[in-house]
């Protein structure tokens, strides 16, 4: 098996239609934030429903939770204006993945350590703000309020810091959201990803495992697909004109499940949890 792969994952905008209230949709959100960090998923894709009326209010909404999730907790209130959706945001609990720094003495800071910061102004200067009680220089040109990946060039007292491109950072670093226009589009854009459909309909992962190996030694890349609480992956791609049955992996996750249904948030979980198992035992 290859020693890193990258884990995508699509959705639908109509993954929360099952909730009514802000709240039940910011935990869902949160759990699905939390699940994607835990197995370090790097893109979530978020594909149209075309089905969902009330679609692009709850879409917007997802964009903006998971955005703001993966955001360290120190650039928030920079990035992030008070606002009524993240009413409950204080609710979750932390992601804590390797991007989100701990508060730390700005005397301690090591040369060569990778902080995400965000580019501000000062007395005509740029300076980044990366979690340190103050913002420190920076040794490039960006626009003000821009999000950036930063290495810390010197150490206290002459703090600097440089932008690093995240393909040249060796750690798990977050995921990022991407448009997907729907789910045919989806399916077929995505092209050097082994492509694995979640469904009631597909087979057990072990009838596919060896298979899904195999051509994980050519595409270094898996990404994961989910239907919506009131729709399978097929009812949606069928409303679109289109059938899986061309799909090699239609897996069915959780094969003898002792409930009638299986919300989102625990597929979502436990789909990502069994693939990970496969991916490196």
């Amino acid at each position: 098996m290859p020693s890193s792969i990258d884990i995508s994952v699509g959705i639908p905008d109509s993954c929360l239609s099952d909730e009514q209230t802000l709240l039940g949709k910011t935990l869902k959100l949160g759990q699905i934030a939390r699940a994607s960090s835990i197995f370090n998923v790097r893109t979530i894709y978020l594909y149209q429903d075309t089905e969902f009326n009330s679609g692009k209010s709850d879409r917007k909404l997802i964009k903006l939770l998971l955005k703001y999730l993966d955001t360290p907790q120190y650039l928030r209130k920079l990035l992030f204006p008070r606002m009524a959706e993240l009413k409950y945001t204080g609710m979750l609990p932390p992601i804590r993945a390797p991007h989100h720094k701990d508060w730390q003495d700005v005397k301690n800071v090591r040369e060569g350590e990778i902080r995400v910061g965000v580019v501000v102004s000062t007395k005509g200067k740029l300076f980044v703000d990366v979690g340190l009680g103050r913002p420190i220089q920076f040794e490039g040109d960006a626009p003000i309020g821009k999000k950036l990946n930063l290495r810390i060039k010197s150490s206290y007292p002459n703090l600097r810091a440089e932008e690093v491109d995240q393909t040249n950072i060796n750690q798990y670093w977050g995921f990022k959201v991407d448009d997907a226009r729907s789910l045919h589009s989806l399916l077929t854009h995505i092209t050097n990803s082994v492509l694995v459909i979640t469904s009631r309909q597909g087979v057990s992962l072990k009838k596919l495992e060896s298979r899904i190996q195999h051509e994980l030694k050519f595409k270094h890349t898996i990404l994961i697909v989910f239907g919506s609480p009131r729709r399978e992956v097929h009812e949606i791609l069928s409303d679109e004109g289109y059938n899986f049955s061309s799909h090699q992996f239609v897996v069915n996750m959780f094969p003898f499940q002792g409930t009638r249904t299986v919300r989102l948030e625990e597929a979502f979980l436990g789909a990502l949890a069994i693939i990970n198992y496969y991916l490196y035992s």
